[in-house]
């Protein structure tokens, strides 16, 4: 794997993880987040973060 396809996954990821977020806080909602929404953004977080990690660990053990 090079950089640029790197850059392409890590941004994928960003995209993916911005659209689930999205999805669960709408932008305009005067409604405060509850702990289930806090406990849903906390599991995106964490797969995202996960991912990110698996596709740097990628790159530098083939690089």
């Amino acid at each position: 794997m090079d950089t640029t396809k790197l850059d392409r996954n890590l941004d994928q990821i960003l995209q993916d993880f911005a659209s689930e977020t999205r999805m669960l806080f709408s932008e305009n909602s005067k409604e405060p987040a509850s702990i289930e929404d806090i406990s849903d953004l906390a599991k995106q977080t964490f797969y995202a973060l996960n991912s990110m990690k698996k596709e740097i660990i990628d790159f530098l053990n083939n690089n």
